[in-house]
């Protein structure tokens, strides 16, 4: 099994604190990130604008937002193509639940020797071809771990990846140098560009 140092983990685990559980029914937007800055205003004088990004399910698309704060009024709104955005703390204990929830992983979860966590959250996106997390997607990538005791590293059990948009596991078992980011085209291009192999290329 694969091994990962423990201290990388600690910062991508997901937050232990309680969370208002996210409503995969609902076609409400979600809001990812949200921040409020002063700008120069269109008079010339300084003003203060929030910049709102959500992600809507119903449209798979991301979107964000520019208003005044002081009137309110929606200075530019713009929808984005599919951005590298993490989860939001709702949306990480509810992968968390999900994975748990899963038959087959809760059962390798149960059969591991030693304690497990579930860890990552790092957003995933393919090509519209790609079979799952294809523009739209909200999908996001984990690691299940054993945490072996009285060792630097955790032994993987799993890589898997849930998309956010409606609440499912749509990979139970990723390889993430064939299925992984580097699917997409543009950076394939690239990667190929830079001299850098690329596994699927064989196939």
């Amino acid at each position: 099994m694969h091994r990962f140092p423990l201290l990388a983990l600690v910062l991508f685990a997901a937050p232990a604190f309680a969370q208002d559980a996210l409503d995969f029914s609902s076609d409400a937007p979600r809001v990812l990130h949200t921040v409020v800055t002063e700008v120069k205003g269109p008079d010339g004088t300084p003003a203060m604008y929030r910049y709102t990004t959500t992600y809507d399910p119903a449209r798979g698309e991301y979107v964000r937002t520019v208003e005044d704060e002081a009137s309110g009024a929606t200075v530019k709104r713009e929808v984005l193509p599919s951005i590298m955005r993490g989860p939001t703390p709702e949306e990480a204990e509810a992968a968390q639940q999900l994975i748990k929830a899963d038959v087959e992983l809760s059962a390798l979860i149960g059969a591991a020797e030693y304690p497990v966590e579930v860890v990552g959250g790092f957003p995933l996106v393919r090509e519209a071809d790609a079979g799952f997390c294809g523009p739209g997607t909200r999908c996001m990538q984990f690691d299940i771990l054993e945490m072996v005791p009285d060792q630097r590293a955790a032994r993987r059990i799993r890589f898997v990846v849930v998309d956010m948009r409606r609440g499912e596991v749509v990979a139970r078992d990723l390889d993430p140098e064939l299925q992984g980011n580097l699917a997409n085209p543009a950076i394939r291009t690239d990667s190929r560009a830079r001299g850098l192999a690329f596994p699927s290329d064989s196939q």
